[in-house]
């Protein structure tokens, strides 16, 4: 298991262990959770797909996760 923070979603992350979710979005340095509906996120985010990572025969990993409603 892997010890997470304190930091909610939304909150500046450069690793996902300062994220009380353990999920750090590197490319946006927000922590960010998984999710299923928009109700599910903040009222400043959305549920939305994104990609998370790559196997190592290319393809894409996605998951849903709570990111900023402007994006």
């Amino acid at each position: 298991p892997q010890t997470h923070g304190q930091a909610p979603v939304g909150g500046a992350c450069t690793s996902a262990s300062v994220c009380r979710s353990g999920l750090c979005h590197t490319g946006i340095s927000q922590c960010v959770d998984s999710c299923a509906v928009d109700a599910d996120c903040p009222g400043t985010h959305r549920c939305k797909v994104d990609q998370f990572g790559q196997l190592s025969d290319g393809t894409n990993l996605m998951i849903n996760v709570c990111l900023p409603a402007g994006m």
